[in-house]
């Protein structure tokens, strides 16, 4: 388990040293939709990646998959380092989201099966609290570095960081020696469990944070007054909710959890599209932050609980998919209002697709345990 948690830890790292970064360094070059179409690429690779995961499990073990993904997440980084250059910095977004797309979809699924059945929505939690705190503080390093001229600097901890992982596959090898997914059924069940009611209602309801995650992430910092501390705050108070929500999962119900997460979610969101003073603004990016996280965290677990043992890296690879096609949505919607109408109408436009989970979120309680 802890070989799983350092190895989501590293890839996570570089996934969001480089969320910021690598749509503002488009930005330069080509404006909101360029830094837009940097997002949305690399998380359509990760998608359609995660999509095929369940073949691929069946094929490919758990240590063989990740060592893979980890050298596709690293040294394509340095193609950033030709810059002015936006079908290179799509081709590198591209390889890098095959390689995310494995990890994340490999990572939750090991956390899961490798967790007691009596502590999974903390094992969950605390697996979402350290892949969420290197976006605390990461994406504001690497707005930092950019604004100090030291582009070069954060590529190279993008590279390294995925490659430090290689030494801490034994034991995942060890523990996991065969493919996870068997059976040639697999890959159909990945649509067949989409049909189930605790499957499809609890992903829907968690695309509009989705989408919210990927638009603060891609504009917050292009938005912002102070960009480092605003990612900083929504960063923390994201992997903070995570990781209480998790816990708190274990005790209550998570469809209880998921509409108090979705209200906050949704009152934070619209009170960034005020542009309020600067404190205040502080309390809704927190506000935030901790109710995406939580929906986050409760989707996953309504998820995992609503099928069988057997179905986990399924469960896990729809989660997956529509956490990161939600962040394309975010990342590239957000960049075409806000080129035409500004900022400001981009969030509350995401505030209002916010206010569809909270309905989601109330039916989901009455059908839902």
């Amino acid at each position: 388990m802890a070989a799983v948690n350092l190895v989501g830890c590293l890839a996570f790292s570089t996934f969001f040293l480089m969320i910021s970064l690598a749509p503002a360094l488009a930005w330069e070059s080509g404006g909101d939709v360029a830094a837009g179409a940097v997002t949305t690429t690399f998380m359509v690779a990760t998608t359609a990646t995660q999509l095929m995961m369940p073949r691929l499990g069946k094929t490919w073990r758990p240590a063989s998959l990740m060592s893979f993904s980890l050298v596709l997440l690293g040294p394509p980084s340095l193609g950033y380092l030709i810059q002015d250059s936006l079908p290179l910095a799509l081709s590198v977004a591209m390889l890098r989201g095959v390689g995310f797309g494995i990890i994340t979809v490999l990572t939750t699924t090991l956390v899961y099966v490798y967790a007691k059945d009596t502590a999974r929505g903390a094992a969950l939690g605390f697996y979402g609290l350290l892949s969420s705190l290197a976006g605390a503080f990461l994406p504001a390093l690497g707005i930092f570095l950019l604004a100090r001229s030291q582009i070069s600097m954060a590529i190279a901890i993008a590279t390294v960081l995925p490659l430090a992982g290689l030494f801490l596959l034994k034991p995942i090898k060890e523990a996991s020696p065969a493919p996870l997914s068997r059976g040639k059924a697999m890959s159909h069940k990945l649509w067949i469990s989409i049909g189930i009611t605790g499957v499809f209602v609890p992903l829907l309801t968690f695309v509009p944070a989705a989408v919210a995650y990927g638009g603060q992430y891609t504009f917050l910092a292009l938005s912002s007054s102070n960009p480092a501390v605003s990612l900083l705050f929504f960063g923390a108070a994201f992997a903070l909710g995570r990781y209480f929500v998790g816990r708190l999962s274990d005790r209550f119900q998570p469809s209880y959890l998921i509409l108090i997460s979705s209200i906050l979610a949704f009152l934070g969101v619209s009170a960034i599209a005020f542009h309020l003073a600067e404190p205040a603004t502080l309390v809704s990016i927190i506000m935030a932050g901790l109710g995406v996280g939580g929906m986050a965290t409760t989707s996953l677990i309504i998820v995992l609980r609503a099928l069988d043992p057997g179905d986990v890296a399924v469960g896990s690879t729809l989660w997956n998919a529509t956490f990161d096609t939600g962040i394309a949505i975010g990342g590239l919607g957000l960049g075409m209002v806000s080129s035409k109408y500004g900022y400001s109408s981009g969030f509350g436009l995401i505030s209002v697709i916010l206010s569809l989970s909270v309905v989601l979120a109330l039916f989901l309680r009455r059908t839902v345990a």
